[in-house]
């Protein structure tokens, strides 16, 4: 209990600068928040998609391909792997292969098809109805009209007077774009704030003349840990507590949606990641005005290469190279995801569920690492 009061004290003193990134939390993500409510947010008509071409592009095969590039986004890729990472984490909603023997098969009257991978999203379902939509009109006007030339002049004279198709949302796209961006952005203060309080604290504790009154005291030097660290738990229960609370005040009745659910989890899972990077730097740090630095180099660091200020869509690729070494790339890409789903099963949540492994195993290297170097400067 000791020990808890002495915490307490020194989390007292320092209560200033919890609220300082709080409130820098509230008015920057007030401001976008209320910005984007007088605007019209973005939502992409058209999916994300990439086709693997098997076949020549010449005739029917030429066309399909004009008419996916022209109803869908296309993206450019080819390896296998890195298709299947752009599907799993929603970077891409569908992949069509187009068999080598299309065109042949479409000419000589035979059944065509093509094999698709889908990442089971609205996006998703929009480019099957696109890819089905087109294949099904082809083979009516091939068995009406015969040649191939007629049959594509036919179907795109029907396809430029169809009634464009819209796959509809369950939720309120721009609710979830901004509860996404609020928990996103809070990167930053969550970062800044805990590891400005523990290093202080944990400074506070390994100064010199309280060590060595420790050491003299009665006090056992594991109940002594024991005790701090159950202390650093309750900061890390107050701070997901102020946050959670913030994002009911800011988003009201959206944050008690699956999505928002996910969004609080995937927070908790940060702040805990938080609480162990605060360890190993107040383990690494002598100096007490070194903190500052450190906070900026880290949490400011971070929260810029990984997409809590600027969307990671429009960074450099080399960029999002570098960010995948840090925990807040993995938080910040879940919310990412959390936002687009519609259907939470577990095809869809999967790459939440390995992000929010990933930031566990993060923890779990940072604690070890902290214990590692505090048994090091105890022996030396």
């Amino acid at each position: 209990m000791t020990v808890f009061k002495a915490y307490l004290r020194i989390l007292k003193k320092n209560l200033g600068m919890i609220i300082f990134y709080t409130m820098l939390m509230v008015v920057f993500a007030g401001l976008s928040l209320e910005t984007s409510d007088s605007t019209v947010s973005f939502a992409q008509e058209k999916p994300n998609i990439v086709i693997i071409n098997n076949d020549k592009e010449e005739g029917i095969t030429k066309s399909f391909i004009e008419y996916l590039n022209k109803n869908t986004d296309v993206k450019k890729m080819t390896e296998e792997n890195e298709i299947k990472d752009a599907i799993f984490y929603h970077e891409i909603s569908y992949v069509v292969y187009i068999p080598e023997n299309f065109r042949s098969d479409f000419i000589s009257f035979k059944d065509v098809k093509v094999d698709v991978d889908s990442a089971n999203d609205s996006d998703s379902n929009l480019a099957s109805i696109l890819v089905e939509n087109y294949l099904t009109k082809a083979l009516k006007y091939r068995d009406i009209y015969y040649n191939e030339d007629d049959v594509i002049e036919k179907l795109n004279e029907s396809l430029k007077t169809e009634t464009k198709i819209d796959v509809k949302r369950t939720k309120d796209v721009n609710e979830l774009d901004k509860m996404a961006f609020y928990f996103s952005y809070a990167n930053y203060p969550i970062l800044a704030g805990i590891i400005y309080v523990i290093c202080l604290i944990m400074y506070s504790f390994n100064e010199i003349r309280i060590k060595k009154r420790n050491m003299v005291s009665s006090m056992d030097y594991k109940k002594f840990n024991k005790d701090l660290m159950l202390s650093n738990i309750v900061f890390m229960t107050f701070m997901f507590m102020v946050y959670t609370i913030l994002a009911f005040i800011l988003k009201g009745s959206v944050v008690l949606s699956m999505n928002g659910l996910f969004h609080i989890i995937n927070m908790l899972i940060f702040i805990i990641c938080s609480l162990t990077i605060a360890f190993v730097i107040s383990n690494l740090i002598n100096n007490k005005n070194a903190i500052n630095g450190v906070i900026q180099v880290i949490a400011l660091g971070s929260s810029f290469l990984c997409g809590a200020f600027v969307p990671t869509s429009i960074l450099p690729s080399s960029v999002i190279k570098i960010a995948h070494i840090f925990p807040s790339y993995y938080y910040i890409k879940n919310n990412d995801i959390i936002k687009t789903i519609d259907t939470f099963n577990m095809a869809n949540i999967k790459p939440i569920i390995v992000n929010m492994m990933i930031i566990i195993g993060f923890s779990i290297l940072f604690y070890m690492l902290s214990l590692l170097i505090a048994k090091k400067k105890r022996t030396n």
